[in-house]
């Protein structure tokens, strides 16, 4: 299997095309200079019995697949190519863009993409967050100043660079093998030295917390969400502090608040986290299911 991520998500989208980092993500698996058929990266996967997939979240784009040992080699030829030379043809531009809308469409009734975008409208309107991430036939469409397709390949150019990616291969062969491919596979990815910008914009404008927002939900459930502004962990790996809070109020163990809760027949289930996180700035987050 291998895997392979970009420091680059929908955060990163222009206001004039919002969602086009995950349109670039299902843009990417269309044919490339050495692979030209649109199909030949996914039917070359499932004719060896594997899988594959990628997902576009707000700081990351993750491309992944997994395949018969024996088959690593030609899987990575294809994968890699993808980020080397694709074509981005533009008579699929507007097939993947239905595809995108089914995406959104899809999850119009899902709850808990409903309580995301509710908790993203209330962001600072500056804040890279506060935007339109999944993308649909509204805001993925040419504009005065610039076809769809110039936008893709643009972002793409501007943002798919080497000293931004990372890179995971897992297989059977040597150490030296799998290096030996990596190297000759994925070399060829041009470092454009990107400094990816830090977020430093606040979650919310001054004086707007504290706040109470309610969403009504589709199925019938009911759940509370308690958020905090905190500082971001990520200079502080090798401590974990906000992990450390995680484990502590999201234990479910005897005397946890978990069994207190349950006690009292208030909540079913109970979790802690970090969401939201910026590198300068996360939000911690204690969400219960209520009964």
């Amino acid at each position: 299997s291998a895997a392979l991520d970009v420091n680059i998500g929908s955060s990163d989208d222009p206001i004039e095309f919002q969602g086009l980092a995950h349109f670039l993500e299902h843009m990417l698996f269309l044919g490339t200079k050495k692979f030209p058929d649109p199909d030949e990266y996914q039917k070359y996967i499932s004719d060896h019995g594997g899988s594959h997939n990628a997902f576009t979240s707000l700081e990351h784009t993750n491309y992944f697949f997994d395949i018969n040992a024996n088959d690593l080699e030609g899987a990575l030829d294809r994968f890699s190519e993808q980020f080397t030379s694709p074509l981005f043809n533009e008579e699929y531009v507007g097939r993947e863009v239905n595809a995108v809308h089914s995406e959104y469409s899809s999850k119009i009734k899902d709850d808990g993409r409903r309580f995301f975008s509710a908790i993203k409208s209330i962001l600072s309107a500056g804040h890279p967050y506060n935007k339109f991430s999944v993308g649909n036939l509204d805001t993925l469409k040419d504009q005065p100043e610039s076809s769809l397709r110039d936008a893709v390949v643009s972002f793409y150019q501007s943002n798919y660079s080497a000293n931004e990616m990372k890179l995971v291969i897992f297989g059977k062969e040597p150490i030296a093998t799998l290096q030996k491919w990596a190297e000759e596979k994925f070399s060829n990815i041009p470092n454009k030295n990107i400094a990816t910008q830090s977020i430093k914009t606040p979650f919310f404008d001054k004086g707007f917390l504290p706040a109470k927002i309610e969403v009504k939900s589709i199925m019938d459930r009911r759940s509370m969400s308690i958020a905090f502004p905190v500082p971001s962990s990520f200079h502080h790996k090798d401590s974990q502090p906000i992990s450390y809070l995680s484990n502590l109020i999201g234990h479910e163990g005897k005397g946890s608040l978990l069994s207190e809760l349950k006690s009292q027949q208030l909540v079913d289930s109970l979790s802690a986290g970090a969401q939201f996180d910026t590198h300068n700035d996360s939000m911690f987050m204690i969400s219960m299911g209520l009964t």
